[in-house]
C-alpha cells in the first residue's frame, strides 16, 4: 500500500540513520519532504517537540511521529512495502529484523569510533588507539557476516529486504574510508548488489570527505537537496 501523504523526514542528509530512512523511502518510491536538522544545521524547540531525544531521523506520516532510525525503517515497510522490503513470512521478518539489530547493537558500536576519528575530529583530536580497536572490532563481526553471506545474496536468504538497509547504509563508509580493510569476498560481492540499486545509490553514496573540514563542506552542500 502506497502513501496517501507525503512522508515528512527531519535530519541533514549526510546523517547515516537518516540514509536508512531516505534509502527505505527510495526503494519504496514513496512522497516524501526532507528537512535539514542537527549537525551544522542545529536543533531547535520546535524540533524537539517532535523528538524530545535531538537526534535524527525524524519522521511524520500522518497523526504518527516516530523516530529511532530502525523503528522508522520497520514501520515504512511494514506499512507501505509488503512482499517487498517487508518479508513474506514471519520468520523471514524475524530474521530481517535480528540483522537491523545487529547492526545497532554489534556494527555500530565498533564502526562509529573509526568513522569520528579518520573524518569527523581534527587532526590534533584524532584518537589513533581508538581507531585500531574499532577496526579489529569491525573484522570480528564481518567474519561473522561474511560466513552468512556464504550461503546467502541478502541478510534473508535470496531477497532484498529492510534487513538489509541497516547494516548496508554504514558500507559506503567502511568502502570509502581511508583505512586498511581484510578481504571478505561475500560481504563485498553483497556490496556490490547494493551499489547496483538506485536508491541506494542516490540515498547513501554521497560523498562525506576525508577530513572535518570536507565534512562539514559537504553536509552543506547537500542543504536542501531531497
Amino acid at each position: 500500500m502506497k502513501s496517501e501523504m507525503t512522508i515528512k523526514v527531519w535530519g541533514r542528509r549526510n546523517s547515516v540513520n537518516v540514509q536508512k530512512v531516505m534509502w527505505a523511502i527510495g526503494e519504496m518510491n514513496l512522497e516524501f519532504e526532507r528537512y535539514d536538522v542537527a549537525g551544522s544545521f542545529g536543533v531547535d524547540a520546535n524540533y524537539l517537540k517532535l523528538n524530545p531525544s535531538g537526534t535524527v531521523p525524524t519522521i511524520e506520516d500522518g497523526d504518527l511521529v516516530l523516530w529511532e532510525s530502525n523503528s522508522c525503517v520497520r514501520y515504512l515497510s511494514r506499512e507501505y512495502g509488503a512482499n517487498t522490503l517487508y518479508p513474506e513470512d514471519s520468520k523471514s521478518i524475524a530474521l530481517a529484523e535480528q540483522w537491523m539489530d545487529f547492526q545497532s547493537s554489534s556494527l555500530y558500536p565498533v564502526f562509529m569510533p573509526i568513522f569520528l576519528n579518520k573524518v569527523r575530529s581534527p587532526p590534533e583530536k584524532s584518537n589513533s588507539d581508538q581507531i585500531e580497536q574499532g577496526l579489529k572490532g569491525c573484522s570480528k563481526i564481518f567474519e561473522k557476516l561474511n560466513h552468512h553471506l556464504t550461503n546467502n545474496d541478502y541478510m534473508v536468504g535470496s531477497k532484498f529486504s529492510m534487513g538489509d538497509i541497516s547494516i548496508g547504509a554504514m558500507m559506503y563508509r567502511y568502502f570509502e574510508m581511508d583505512i586498511e580493510r581484510p578481504s571478505f569476498e561475500c560481504i563485498e560481492n553483497w556490496y556490490q548488489r547494493l551499489v547496483e540499486r538506485p536508491a541506494y545509490q542516490k540515498n547513501v553514496m554521497i560523498p562525506f570527505g576525508r577530513n572535518l573540514e570536507e565534512w562539514l563542506q559537504f553536509e552543506k552542500n547537500n542543504a536542501g537537496i531531497q
